[in-house]
């Protein structure tokens, strides 16, 4: 179902961040060969001026960190640096509503910290709304404001 997702939300208003276990790069069957056309892709569907898509993306990758690996294959990526990947498509196209399943959970405490960091700022910057899930209670207690699921019912 992520794949779906994946595909439907680069032509939306919504867009999806995959959970860590399911983030492989949307575009290993459709040809891309770097991360940095693996953020592309979604804006090119979406209508975007290729020049204005490539500068996007490399703002988006270098802002949280993957400046230096823009044109590595997602092979060639960590999990972490392909969530992080991840997390720069579902931002790529501006959307106003950013679904977010588990945004760091392959990644190290530190390198969490400052792709969240990022993410919040980015999603601020943007205008956009973030709606995170996660069982991590240290996310969790850095949004802005959190609802909890507790068998079934919202709390």
């Amino acid at each position: 179902m992520a794949s779906t997702w994946r595909f439907v939300s680069a032509r939306s208003s919504l867009c999806l961040v995959p959970p860590a276990r399911a983030s492989r790069p949307c575009c290993r069957r459709s040809g891309c060969s770097s991360a940095r056309e693996n953020v592309i892709l979604p804006q090119l569907i979406n209508g975007a001026d290729a020049d204005a898509a490539g500068s996007r993306a490399d703002a988006l990758l270098t802002a949280l960190g993957l400046g230096q690996r823009l044109d590595h294959r997602p092979s060639k990526l960590s999990g972490g640096e392909q969530q992080r990947v991840a997390v720069a498509r579902a931002l790529a196209n501006r959307p106003p509503l950013v679904l977010a399943d588990e945004p760091t959970g392959n990644l190290d405490e530190k390198t969490a910290d400052t792709v969240l960091a990022e993410f919040l700022k980015l999603v601020r910057q943007e205008g956009s709304a973030a709606l995170v899930a996660t069982h991590n209670e240290r996310l969790a207690a850095k949004m802005d404001r959190v609802v909890r699921l507790h068998e079934g019912v919202l709390a």
